[in-house]
């Protein structure tokens, strides 16, 4: 084995054990009822799908799934829709896992209601694709959208493209189509 190699095994090693840390160290805070309990979980795999890019599929089915009988005996809607939010993400990408988490999170924290959980505005980053060919991401929708505008604007040629930005779990919010021009100047 090479030494480059080995190194990078090492800080891989490395990298997993200050995650691993970081888990138990949240962990440890004091928790006083199920719904800090559950936070505190969603928030380790947030972490590490968000931050690490890793598939939190074990978090979500062990440590998330030992209080299951007691998420459902809290009476507690919110915590478990949750809850049930981030359970079945545990086929995901951890891309969809980090967006559901912290849709989670924000719902438990109170930021989320109705109206902003089924609007088709979808959940950061943003990634935008010209055909089928990632360009870049973006924070909010808006700024992905505004860079599109840019970009085709600045390049003549990439006007007839198809763009499409796309959210972070993997569902088309936006897309530019040149055929829907053509159509609509048909009508015309």
């Amino acid at each position: 084995m090479s030494s480059g190699i080995f190194r990078k095994y090492i800080d891989l090693i490395n990298e997993a054990q200050d995650f691993s840390s970081q888990a138990k160290a949240l962990r440890q805070r004091r928790i006083d009822t199920i719904r800090e309990w559950v936070y505190q979980e969603i928030e380790v795999i947030y972490k590490g799908a968000a931050t690490k890019g890793w598939d939190m599929t074990d978090n979500i089915a062990d440590e998330l799934g030992d209080h299951f009988a007691q998420v459902q005996r809290s009476g507690d809607p919110v915590l478990q829709r949750a809850y049930e939010m981030v359970r079945e993400l545990s086929d995901s990408t951890p891309e969809e896992q980090a967006a559901g988490a912290l849709e989670a999170m924000k719902m438990l924290k109170g930021q989320v209601d109705e109206e902003s959980q089924n609007n088709d505005n979808g959940v950061g980053p943003f990634k935008i694709y010209v055909e089928n060919h990632f360009i870049d991401q973006f924070p909010t929708l808006e700024e992905a959208e505004s860079e599109v505008d840019f970009l085709r604007k600045s390049d003549p040629k990439s006007a007839t493209h198809n763009w499409r930005i796309v959210d972070s779990t993997g569902k088309t919010v936006w897309e530019y189509d040149f055929g829907d021009d053509i159509d609509a100047a048909r009508r015309d």
